[in-house]
């Protein structure tokens, strides 16, 4: 059931219910389609998506969350001009 629930939203037919839904580390790489380590990285500079840690070791990210990051990046220029 949950193999069912991560193949939807990978291929972003996100339920509302599945926005609320918590995921590990590498799921949320593969909904944004980066690395693990990108996230690492960006959790340790802070500059990344919100995260939930439970406990000393345990992260999670909410998918809307992972949504809303993803939304501060979108362009519509590969390159800004120059002024």
């Amino acid at each position: 059931m949950k193999g069912e629930k991560m193949k939807a939203v990978w291929n972003f037919a996100l339920a509302p219910e599945m926005l609320k839904e918590y995921v590990t580390t590498e799921e949320a790489a593969q909904i944004l389609k980066v690395g693990k380590s990108t996230l690492e990285q960006s959790r340790l500079n802070g500059c990344g998506p919100k995260f939930i840690r439970f406990g000393k070791k345990i992260i999670r990210y909410q998918v809307d969350s992972l949504v809303e990051w993803g939304k501060e990046y979108s362009c519509t220029a590969e390159y800004e001009r120059a002024a």
